[in-house]
């Protein structure tokens, strides 16, 4: 005889929002993270940020932070943690 969870069952609908919410998170981060790696000053062109002078820091913290951004978008598609 199967315990009863205490959480709730999920249903049907559940999933699909999961599933529809993964999919576009997954997709504005790639869309944020990709240009933020190759290119960050353009990246804050688009994003009428001012103009600064570029510099190699800027380049690299930028290129970091898309890193940052792209690894975060990889771990959770492949099914992040599990316990």
């Amino acid at each position: 005889m199967p315990a009863e969870a205490d959480y709730p069952v999920s249903t049907a609908d559940d999933l699909v929002a999961a599933r529809r919410f993964a999919v576009v998170s997954g997709i504005l981060t790639a869309g944020f993270g990709v240009p933020l790696f190759l290119d960050p000053f353009r990246w804050a062109e688009w994003f009428r940020w001012p103009k600064e002078r570029e510099t190699n820091v800027g380049k690299y913290f930028g290129r970091c932070l898309g890193a940052v951004a792209l690894g975060v978008n990889g771990h959770r598609s492949s099914g992040g943690t599990r316990s």
